[in-house]
């Protein structure tokens, strides 16, 4: 019975305890100051603990927020580096265009040469400069035999194929390719090779001829197939042949094929 009284008057007898304990916690009219100071003196380590729990509570979620706050700029900051990277890129670009875009107005102002500029639209097989595809061909007045400039003035190869709106360019470092050449201060004469796509060689000069180390080539207008006078390389690392009647010697043109976007198509025959 007196279970089921209890159990019938739990939530009366639980205001009953809240409420005394609300009259000796905040001592109305100084009432229960004897009963106050017991219970606080006993609750009083429970209640350190207790503040001690959630102030180290407190500051593990402020932690945690702090990481994930830092998680957030950080990636933020990341992204925002990344389109700045990408917004550098593109000006870049833009720059090396009007740049090329400024050589080419130059040199066509410059030049006395009937010369057009292509854009390369194919390069050669992987690891070979045999040969190249520019964009322009027979609507645009490109005929066959044709002599190709880089960089304003550096021979880089002959016309070989046309057709109606692009055409294929034999590079002078195709094994195919002998151009006649000499050298522009001495007018020594000799043929440059294409050596596989692997680079250029100068050959056929004669033993008794002074050719240096440095010395630039140019085309010649003996038994040339291109106007005289070109740029096509300059003199590197010379040697004689194995009967040491001719001296061979690397030509260096400084140009690297797979880098060029524009060449110049001199339609001078």
């Amino acid at each position: 019975m007196k279970t089921s009284f209890f159990l019938k008057r739990r939530f009366q007898v639980l205001g009953f305890i809240i409420f005394f304990m609300i009259l000796i916690l905040f001592n109305i009219g100084n009432v229960f100051q004897p009963v106050r100071s017991l219970v606080l003196t006993i609750s009083s380590p429970f209640l350190l603990s207790l503040t001690s729990f959630f102030s180290h509570t407190s500051k593990s979620f402020n932690v945690l927020f702090s990481l994930s706050d830092i998680r957030k700029m950080n990636e933020d900051l990341f992204w925002e580096n990344k389109s700045l990277e990408a917004r550098i890129a593109e000006l870049e670009y833009t720059r090396s265009e009007n740049e090329e875009l400024r050589r080419q107005l130059d040199f066509k102002k410059q030049s006395e040469r009937d010369v057009t500029s292509a854009r390369i639209i194919s390069y050669g097989d992987p690891g070979s400069e045999d040969w190249l595809i520019i964009d322009k061909g027979e609507t645009s007045g490109i005929q066959k035999g044709m002599a190709v400039l880089a960089n304003a003035s550096v021979l880089i190869g002959k016309i070989e194929e046309v057709y109606a709106h692009s055409s294929r360019i034999q590079l002078l470092t195709s094994k195919e390719s002998v151009v006649s050449v000499r050298v522009a201060k001495t007018r020594t004469e000799g043929v440059v090779r294409g050596r596989y796509g692997l680079g250029l060689q100068l050959d056929m000069v004669l033993s008794t001829e002074t050719l240096s180390k440095g010395d630039v080539l140019v085309t010649s207008e003996i038994g040339s197939k291109f106007p005289s006078g070109i740029f096509v390389g300059v003199v590197q690392d010379i040697r004689m042949s194995e009967d040491g009647l001719a001296q061979r010697a690397n030509v260096d043109q400084g140009v690297s094929f797979h880098k060029m976007e524009v060449v110049w198509v001199d339609k001078t025959l």
